[in-house]
């Protein structure tokens, strides 16, 4: 471990060495990688004691463990609670069953921790997801809000790689102009109270 701990750079060997001594645990047995100790700094017994058995159910990347962690970092800020409890509150509806894939864990953990940070945000995305499925079922579309629900418009994305993809889009395209739910989507992030408007942008929060 030593090699490629000085071959990138000797603050993440530091990084990982202030960590609580289980870490090491899931190092050795390649779940999570060194790599990640810039996601887990500063993380005392505490917090790691919330976060181990949900850290050694998967392989981690760098990338995947700052998507996890940082979230709820940022709710701890948010709401003032310690960063153990931010952790425990976020994570304490969270399923992982033996169906589930390793993407597919990491994915949902990473979206409980999402939404704990953006409840509302995340609370509207599921709801235009429920919403757009069964108005594009059958299509070559996908359907998309505008990002962070900043207006009530829908991107329509389609593939094509023919003409005859083409052909088809456009049919599609026709016939999705017809179908009902268009007003339901248009209007998923009305009647929002002002202060509870989702936030975008980098340092936005929910309310």
């Amino acid at each position: 471990y030593l090699g490629p701990a000085v071959t990138g750079g000797m603050r993440r060997l530091t990084q990982w060495l202030e960590l609580p001594a289980a870490a090491d645990d899931l190092l050795f047995s390649g779940t999570v990688p060194l790599a990640g100790a810039a996601a887990l700094a500063g993380m005392g017994p505490e917090v790691f004691d919330v976060l181990r058995p949900w850290l050694g159910r998967v392989r981690w990347s760098a990338n995947t463990l700052a998507r996890f962690v940082t979230p709820l970092r940022e709710t701890a800020r948010a709401s003032g609670l310690p960063l153990a409890e931010a952790a425990r509150q976020a994570l304490s509806g969270v399923r992982l069953g033996e169906d589930l894939s390793p993407n597919d864990r990491i994915a949902r953990l990473a979206q409980a921790a999402r939404a704990a940070r953006y409840p509302v945000l995340t609370d509207l995305e599921e709801r235009f997801a429920a919403l757009s499925r069964g108005v594009a079922r059958g299509t070559a579309f996908a359907l998309h809000p505008s990002r962070g629900f900043e207006s009530d418009a829908v991107t329509l994305e389609a593939k094509i790689a023919d003409r005859a993809a083409l052909a088809r889009a456009a049919a599609d395209l026709a016939e999705l102009a017809g179908r009902p739910g268009w007003e339901a989507l248009w209007s998923v992030a009305r009647g929002q109270e002002a202060d509870e408007a989702p936030q975008c942008g980098g340092g936005g929060h929910d309310a």
